[in-house]
This record gives structure tokens, C-alpha cells and sequence, in this order.
């Protein structure tokens, strides 16, 4: 917002406060036509755009505004007048709370002249391909990807080590076009340096039309022309500059002098080449307590730099990261309501998403033709993006979507949030019921961490929604990642889950923590066993307090739990395999512990169950292949006393292991068992890398044991 020049403490904080009501920055002078329109649309009275023009400063002048003004400007934010909101709220300082494009800008020259990166991991394969560059015979390439692909860090760590080579290499950002330089051309500019590697960056960044960019590549040709053959040059750009002008490139320059471009994609989502950032890349940097269920959003270096800026604070999860995207690159921005014109005109032809998440464009043309400078802003930066395709009559035809779908899935939340007055069981059936695919999972885990981020009591009653298994465990995952990073959500959500069936199913029974075992989980475990009574449930937790105290060397624990355990019937009530392991397990690591040996009485009790070759009911969710035998593997690893191991292993080795089990994590401990039992200390056929790759809380217990097994 522009600060009024008349020190009036009471009128800035005024029009603060209708900048607030408005929703949308005032940051440009169309902002002020349409800030006049809604003003004059709640009100019933006239006030015009020029009046607000001067009020927010972009007009200059002298008068003060007139008490019918300052009145009008009072009842659009629900005061009975402007003496009223003067009386009734207390001047405050005003902040801005956006910065304007130019402002961004600035910074981004700044940070380029300084060619610092130390706050990123080297793109290395990025620089791999830059070299490769260097050493082709082409003479100029494109780095293509969306705003905040990491096109800037990667040009800037490219120009730090060939600096260090002694290399001369000039990097030019979009400060060009913004005519810091003068009004020098680029010819003119570059005729006094014997640059062998030319950077250009950012050459969209404050331009508006493509007059400017084609003005910029016909100057760029003619230097290319008159320059040295040997000079190596490379421009980043975005996909939408990109396509819109390959036809004009190909017209005044061989196709032949690029390298590691496509000339022939007209899909803003197909072209980019800049390489993202893998699982490995990120875990170097991110913190030990880190929210897993961000991963995906943090390979876009943009969001990474959000994440950080927040310095894992304001963050909590993806709807966290996407409100602060959209907040720093649509809605602080100049032309935010004509933006969010484009993103009702998608919602209502798709249908709030149920019809896919395209629209053709003659649906969109009267604001494309209307609103140029925000259609282009939402191009350039990949918030929307065009596709071109060829119909049957070899003409294109344009469409348009998101530029990802989890933009899309934003802002399809953000609407139906309104309209259920926010998070409600209500407004996940009603996604539930109309929504399907993967647009309904996503939908529905934004909406859980919504509900997060805002403490929502409601969200416990999640599960009771009618959904399919894959269903329920992905939104399980997508909550444990939040919860289990997060004191806050530990203390006031997760017990909440513990007093609904609903939420016992998916919160202990079928997430097991085993690394919070002696923390947060272990805690909530005992929560659970107040409000249990089946006998397979108070198995279940006791023999999980139980192998935690074992591993603790807690003795009075020990003896707590195995009491609990030998007096629980299981003969009477079905008991899941992975359960009945568990309990043997637990009664093998204490006979062990006190005698160094175990009872023939349960020598006998899990020979029979070996026997008996204990399967999963079709009702039951697999928590690990042959549950049974798995946790008499554990029991025999951890005393070092092997009987049923080699019986046990001798029945797997018959068996493909993908038959076992498809998770990485049982099949890591199956090798350490193995290697164990044959008393083989040979290197594993997994790495760091691999444990990495596993959910958290499973990281632990495979890290554990490889200890044991060095230590054997």
C-alpha cells in the first residue's frame, strides 16, 4: 500500500484497513478502479477511481479527502462512519505487508552481484550439462524452467566455479531491460568486455510484453553475429517465453547453433530442462525434524527458499507452503483481483475441478484481451499455464490449466473452505462424495493439514468417512508425517484420535512409531490402553511398551508389561498373526533376559504356530509379511540364541521375496538377520542412501540393528 502524504495517523490506518477488507494489495492504479467498484457495489454509493487514486497516493495532491470520503471508506468496513472507526480503533503504525515487484527485483540484482549461494546445495547435474555446454561447438543455449525452478542458482553456482577456472565470465541479469544501465543498447553494453562465457538472467522479470523480450533476442542475434565464434552464451528463461518465441529464433538463427533445446514442444509443462533436485539433495540441508510430507513441494528451489525464509517456523505443512506461495507471487503482487478473475473463470469451467483441470481458451479470451499484464504475470511465473495442441485441420488450438495441479487443488480448497465455513466433516464428505482419483486424495490431505494448522477438534472424526484402504493410509501418512514433527499437534490433536474407533485403527494399530517408542508414541500407547478392552488391543500395546523397556534396560517396565501380556487370553478372541509375534517375542527377550535361555512350555507354543503357518485374514491390512515369523527373527537378533531362525530363513529362501512383501524395510531386515545367523559381516547390499528413502520411523530400527550386527 502507498502511504497517504497527508500525516493523518487515523486515515492511514483507515485505508489499511479497507486494503484489509479488499483482500488484494493496492499496488498499481487498476487496483484503485476496482478497490472503487467493490467499494461502491457494498455501499450503494458512488465513489470513483481517481478519488482513490489520490487517497493511496498515485495521483499527488494537495486537498484532504472529504468527510463524505472518509465516511464512504468507513462503511465499507462495517463502521457506522468515519468518526466511529476513528473512536473505536487505536491508530497502529502502518507496515506494508507486501513488497512490490520492483522491490523483488532490486533484491534479485543484488543477490546476483554478489554471486553468494552458500545457502544452496550445488545443482551438480545442472552444472554437468552446462559444461557439457562449454565443451560442445554450440554456441548458445536456454536454460528453460517455471519462476523458482532454481534457473538463478544454478547460473549463479555455474559462474562461481568458472570464475575460479579464470575464466571470464560476465552475468548480466534483467537489469537491462529496466534500464539501469542507461539506454545503452546491448551491443553497446558489452563492445568493452572479452567475456568468453556470457550469463543472461532473468530476462522477464520486469518486463510486461513480448515487445520487449523479441526487442531483447533481436539485439542479442546481432551481438552474436559480430561477436567472437568462440564466446559460449546462456540465457534462462521461462517455458511460456520460451515457446511463444521459438518461431521468431528459428526465423533469424540456425536451429543448429543451440544446444540442449526443443524447438518443437508447445507445452509449457513439457519444455523445461533445468534438473531438479533429488530426495538425497534435500535431506543434506533440511533440519532433523523436518516434515516430511513437504518433500515433494521443497524440489522446486522456490519453495525451498520460502521454507528456509520461514526458518521452520510459520511453515507447518503443504497448505502452510502453498498460502505463502500464492501470497508472495499472486496476491502481493500488481493485479491480484484480475488475477483471481482467471482463477474463478478455470473453477467454473471445470467445475471446481470435477471436469478435470483444463479449459479451452476462448473461455478465458474476454480476460485475456481485457487483462494483458496479469495474463502475462501468470504465464511467466507458471501459476497458469497454455497448452498448444494441433487439431485434426493442422491448426493450433489453445487450453489452458494450472501450471501444477496442486495450485489447482489449492484453490479449489480455499473456495469450498468458504463455503462450508471452514474445516468440517461435512466439507471432506462433501470432496469425498464428488471428487475421486487423485484430485479427491489430494484435496482431502490439504484439507487434513488445514485443520491442523488451525487445531481443528474435527479432524478426529476424519476417519469415519467411508473411503478405500489406499485412501485411508495415504491421508494416515500425510497426518503421522505432521504429527509426529510437531509438539504442538502431539499434545492437542493426537489423543483426540485415540477416543474415536476410527482413530485407534489408523493412529496405533496401524502406525507404528517405533522410533518415538520411548517418547511421544509411548506416551499416546498408554492413552490407548485406557480406552481398549479386546484382547488382541491390549497385546498390541503392551508388547510395543515392552520391547521399548527391553531396549532400554528398564527392568521394573519389563516385568510391568509381561504381566499384562502372560495374563491375556488369547485363545478365545481372533488375534492377528503380526500380534501373536509380538507377544512371543516379548516372552522370548524375557525368559532370555532373566535365564539366557527360554521354556520348553513356549518352545512348544511357537513351534505350534510355526505349524500352523498363521496367515492374515482377507480383512486385515498386511502390517508385515509373514508377521509371525518376522517378530521371532527380531526376538532371536537381539539374544543372539538361534532356533527357529534357520527353519524360519530355510521357508523364505523357497519363496521369491516379492512374494513376501513389498516394503524395503522388511526385506532390509531379512538381510541382517541372514547375515546375523551366518554370522557374515559382509557389506550390506543397501546403503545410507536406501535407509534414507524408508519413513522415518523406521530409519531407527534398521540403524539400530546394523550397530548390533557390527557389534556381533
Amino acid at each position: 500500500m502507498v502511504v497517504l502524504k497527508k500525516d493523518n495517523k487515523s486515515i492511514k490506518q483507515l485505508l489499511q484497513k479497507v486494503e484489509e477488507v479488499y483482500q488484494y494489495p493496492i499496488v498499481h492504479t487498476k487496483d484503485c478502479v476496482n478497490l472503487a467498484y467493490a467499494i461502491s457495489a457494498k455501499t450503494n454509493e458512488r465513489i470513483s477511481g481517481s478519488t482513490i487514486k489520490r487517497l493511496y497516493g498515485f495521483v499527488k495532491s494537495t486537498s484532504a479527502p472529504s468527510n463524505f470520503t472518509l465516511n464512504l471508506l468507513a462503511k465499507y468496513i462495517d463502521f457506522d462512519g468515519f468518526k466511529s472507526f476513528s473512536e473505536t480503533l487505536a491508530p497502529q503504525p502502518i507496515v506494508s505487508a507486501f513488497k512490490t515487484i520492483t522491490n523483488n527485483y532490486i533484491a534479485t540484482i543484488k543477490h546476483h552481484s554478489g554471486l553468494t549461494t552458500n545457502s544452496w546445495i550445488k545443482n551438480i547435474e545442472g552444472i554437468n550439462q552446462l559444461e557439457n555446454f562449454i565443451q560442445s561447438n554450440k554456441s548458445i543455449t536456454a536454460v528453460i524452467g517455471e519462476g523458482g525452478s532454481g534457473k538463478s542458482i544454478l547460473l549463479t553456482q555455474f559462474a562461481e566455479l568458472y570464475l575460479q577456472k579464470k575464466k571470464k565470465v560476465l552475468f548480466l541479469s534483467s537489469n537491462y531491460l529496466n534500464k539501469t544501465k542507461g539506454n545503452q543498447t546491448l551491443n553497446e553494453w558489452l563492445v568493452v568486455d572479452k567475456a568468453e562465457i556470457l550469463i543472461i538472467d532473468a530476462i522477464e522479470e520486469t518486463a510486461y510484453n513480448f515487445t520487449d523480450l523479441r526487442l531483447f533476442f533481436i539485439e542479442l542475434v546481432a551481438f552474436l553475429a559480430s561477436k567472437p565464434k568462440n564466446l559460449k552464451v546462456i540465457i534462462s528463461i521461462r517455458p511460456f517465453s520460451w515457446i511463444k518465441l521459438t518461431e521468431f529464433i528459428l526465423k533469424t538463427q540456425s536451429e543448429k547453433q543451440w544446444f540442449n533445446v526443443n524447438f518443437n514442444l508447445q507445452n509449457t509443462l513439457q519444455v523445461s530442462n533445468i534438473p531438479l533436485l533429488t530426495t538425497k539433495n534435500l535431506l543434506q540441508l533440511l533440519p532433523s525434524n523436518f516434515n516430511e510430507s513437504l518433500l515433494s513441494f521443497l524440489r522446486i528451489p522456490l519453495f525451498f527458499q520460502i521454507y528456509k525464509q520461514a526458518e521452520n517456523k510459520a511453515i507447518l505443512n503443504d497448505w502452510d507452503l502453498l498460502a505463502v506461495f500464492f501470497k508472495q507471487k499472486v496476491w502481493g503482487t500488481a493485479y491480484a483481483f484480475e488475477k483471481s478473475l482467471f482463477f474463478e473463470a478455470i473453477l467454473k469451467g471445470t467445475m471446481y475441478g470435477v471436469k478435470g483441470s483444463v479449459v479451452n481458451r476462448k473461455a478465458i479470451e474476454e480476460l485475456i484481451v481485457r487483462y494483458k499484464k496479469a495474463h502475462l504475470e501468470l504465464l511467466t511465473f507458471n501459476v497458469l499455464g497454455e497448452e498448444k495442441s494441433v487439431n485434426k485441420f493442422g491448426t493450433f488450438t489453445s487450453s489452458y490449466r494450472f501450471g501444477h495441479e496442486i495450485y489447482f487443488d489449492f484453490i479449489i480448497l480455499t473456495h469450498l473452505i468458504e463455503q462450508h465455513n471452514g474445516y468440517s466433516q461435512a466439507l471432506v464428505q462433501y470432496i469425498n462424495v464428488n471428487y475421486d482419483g487423485e484430485r479427491k486424495l489430494s484435496l482431502l490431505k490439504l484439507a487434513v493439514s488445514y485443520a491442523l494448522k488451525n487445531l481443528d477438534a474435527q479432524i478426529a472424526t476424519f476417519f469415519e468417512l467411508d473411503l478405500g484402504e489406499y485412501e485411508y493410509q495415504t491421508v494416515m501418512f500425510h497426518l503421522v508425517n505432521q504429527i509426529r514433527t510437531n509438539k504442538e499437534f502431539q499434545q492437542k490433536i493426537l489423543p483426540l484420535f485415540i477416543h474415536q474407533k476410527s482413530g485407534r485403527k489408523y493412529f496405533i494399530e496401524r502406525w507404528i512409531d517405533e522410533e518415538n517408542l520411548n517418547g511421544f508414541y509411548g506416551e499416546i500407547l498408554k492413552e490407548y490402553l485406557t480406552v481398549v478392552s479386546a484382547p488382541q488391543d491390549i497385546l498390541f500395546a503392551n508388547s510395543l511398551l515392552y520391547y521399548n523397556a527391553y531396549l532400554q534396560n528398564d527392568e521394573s517396565a519389563c516385568k510391568k508389561y509381561i504381566k499384562v501380556i502372560l495374563n491375556t487370553d488369547i485363545f478365545s478372541n481372533y488375534i492377528h498373526p503380526f500380534v501373536l509375534g509380538r507377544r512371543c517375542m516379548s516372552l522370548m527377550l524375557e525368559e532370555y533376559r532373566l535365564t539366557k535361555t527360554y521354556s520348553k512350555q513356549l518352545l512348544i507354543e511357537i513351534t505350534n504356530f510355526l505349524e500352523e503357518h498363521l496367515k492374515e485374514s482377507a480383512v486385515d491390512f498386511p502390517v508385515h509379511f509373514s508377521g509371525f515369523e518376522h517378530n521371532i527373527l527380531h526376538a532371536e537378533f537381539l539374544t543372539k540364541k538361534y532356533i527357529f531362525t534357520p527353519q524360519i530363513l530355510k521357508r523364505f529362501d523357497t519363496l521369491k521375496k516379492e512374494l513376501l512383501h513389498s516394503k524395503s524395510h522388511d526385506l532390509m531386515l531379512l538381510e541382517i538377520f541372514t547375515l546375523a545367523y551366518v554370522n557374515d559381516k559382509s557389506v550390506l547390499s543397501f546403503n545410507e542412501e536406501d535407509i534414507n528413502g524408508l519413513h522415518p520411523w523406521l530409519r531407527k530400527t534398521i540403524r539400530d540393528y546394523i550397530l548390533r550386527l557390527k557389534q556381533q
